[in-house]
């Protein structure tokens, strides 16, 4: 009975461990470029919150609307403007050109929907939903190993009945 028991836990593990994670950060942002003089938007997900300079292709995103073609957005984590500081830079590449969309740091990595205005700036929208990708801890890793590895002691060191 044990025994079965422990085969069905490690096919459950197994099982488990085979599916792939879901859990991801949407970033959906709305502006209007005063460079082209049209809206622009774009929506991307990535496996974690925003934290630190990084480009995202064209092809990284679910959805992009511009006048211009969609060449990428450069985020650019604490880039000063004008001299604030706590802010992170979009700059929506269109083309040849770019728009820059400044949000608060702090917002890049939290969920919900942000504006820009506070600093008088374009007035574009970021709303970020969804959970980052969760890593167990290297400890948890042991934890659960060793306890399979105490289950399987205790089957092996468990005396054997004879069926009379």
């Amino acid at each position: 009975m044990l025994k079965s028991l422990v085969l069905a836990s490690v096919a459950a593990l197994a099982a488990f461990a085979a599916t792939p994670a879901s859990a991801q950060v949407t970033y959906t942002f709305d502006g209007f470029s005063d460079v082209i003089g049209a809206p622009q938007s774009a929506s991307f997900t990535l496996n974690n919150y925003l934290t630190s300079d990084q480009f995202i292709a064209p092809a990284g995103f679910t959805s992009c609307f511009s006048a211009t073609p969609c060449a990428g957005i450069q985020f650019n984590l604490n880039d000063p403007f004008n001299g604030f500081t706590g802010y992170s830079l979009f700059d929506f590449k269109d083309g040849s050109s770019g728009t820059f969309y400044y949000f608060k740091t702090a917002d890049v990595a939290a969920n919900g929907s942000y504006s820009n205005s506070e600093i008088g700036f374009n007035g574009a929208r970021l709303t970020v939903s969804g959970a980052p990708l969760s890593v167990p801890e290297p400890g948890t890793w042991a934890m659960m190993l060793a306890g399979l590895a105490v289950a399987g002691m205790a089957l092996r060191a468990r005396p054997h009945l004879q069926r009379a």
